[in-house]
């Protein structure tokens, strides 16, 4: 990957373990590094738990003291984030397998000590967690029961129009994503089949369920190549995962026809073999061979190097690239229901156009030209 920024390279340098001994490298490093924009580049690739131990335990005598200390207290922030998703965690599982929902967890904690062995070396926001759709309504019951609320939405086609709905506690500031999707545009396997699959991990006495190895691998790379791979973090996880050789190779082969994902994880193998230097396994080798893999690590490289996160907020020349990079990633029925799923009004057509229950209807109509009126009130803020 040309282009390489001198931070990212630093960074991709201590995770691939690779020491500062010869004196060419560390006058190269200690002469080019911007060190101010290290910190936001660890920041934004959400690297700081993992980069911290390495430097420390590197003990560096070129590195800044106040870089040091800086990323020191990004490290125990985020010991304690994760302590408090952990409180959290623990006391949805329970009320969850209470009410009688079967619930597995996909990031979190919960990922942390399935790939990390250690929650402390994996950032979080949110927690995810994955219900059959004849459970949503339940599920939903019990996170409003415990003081989470979430966004209007309209006309019932929650369950067409997304794969998850987003909750918020305003005393914890947690926030839940609540799938019963793996993904938006994939209807993959039904809830059961991944049930069935589960791992469980051990929190305090409790088991906690997630994906098994497999369907969480596949997981794990949809969500990245969906996300442009713009978090090195992503990457990181793909590695662990390989490294630890805990992938049934044979079963996911099968899956990765299944869920037609294959150029996807062609594309996280090429991205993290040249980042991370990760063995690729001779059994998904001919997945990096096709051109269109290669043509999708190289476009995906561009958000991870230049550190772009999207949003609707962004740029819009940016935003409109990046919906071609991602409509780019599907197969042919996906881009019809990509397509079909457009048509369906939105939270933000409510948020935009606030109408009574009874005139709802209104909204499918009008769904044109709210979308114009966003991008309108977009280009003039």
């Amino acid at each position: 990957m040309t282009g390489t920024s001198v931070e990212l390279m630093f960074m991709l340098r201590l995770l691939r373990s690779t020491k500062f001994e010869d004196e060419q490298s560390v006058l190269f490093f200690s002469s080019n590094l911007d060190w101010n924009k290290l910190l936001k580049t660890i920041q934004f690739h959400r690297m700081y738990p993992v980069l911290y131990l390495e430097l420390k335990k590197l003990d560096l005598d070129w590195i800044p003291p106040w870089f040091m200390e800086r990323l020191k207290s990004k490290y125990e922030r985020n010991v304690i984030n994760m302590l408090r998703l952990c409180s959290d965690l623990e006391k949805l599982n329970k009320q969850f397998r209470d009410s009688g929902i079967p619930s597995l967890h996909l990031k979190g904690p919960v990922l942390a000590r399935k790939i990390y062995g250690e929650i402390s070396l994996r950032t979080s926001k949110d927690l995810d967690i994955l219900v059959s759709p004849e459970d949503v309504r339940k599920a939903e019951e019990v996170l409003l029961n415990l003081g989470y609320t979430t966004d209007v939405k309209i006309l019932n086609v929650w369950k067409w129009k997304s794969h998850h709905i987003s909750y918020n506690h305003s005393a914890t500031q947690t926030e839940v994503e609540l799938h019963w999707r793996i993904n938006p545009e994939t209807s993959g396997s039904a809830f059961h089949e991944v049930w069935e699959r589960r791992n469980d991990v051990v929190f305090s006495s409790q088991h906690i369920s997630l994906l098994g190895n497999e369907d969480l691998f596949v997981y794990l790379v949809t969500h990245g190549s969906r996300h442009g791979w713009m978090r090195l973090r992503w990457l990181y996880d793909i590695d662990q995962m390989l490294r630890t050789k805990v992938l049934d190779f044979p079963f996911l082969k099968r899956l990765l026809q299944k869920t037609r994902s294959s150029h996807l994880v062609g594309q996280a193998l090429l991205l993290s073999n040249e980042l991370l230097g990760t063995p690729i396994p001779d059994e998904l080798a001919t997945l990096v061979q096709g051109e269109r893999a290669l043509r999708l690590a190289q476009k995906s490289f561009y958000y991870l190097n230049h550190t772009i996160e999207i949003s609707p907020e962004g740029d819009i020349l940016e935003n409109k690239d990046f919906k071609k990079y991602v409509y780019s990633l599907f197969t042919g029925r996906q881009k019809i229901q990509y397509l079909v799923n457009r048509l369906y009004p939105s939270a933000k057509d409510a948020l935009l156009l606030p109408l009574p229950k009874p005139l709802r209807f209104l909204y499918f109509p009008l769904r044109p030209f709210l979308w114009a009126w966003r991008q309108m009130r977009r280009q003039y803020l």
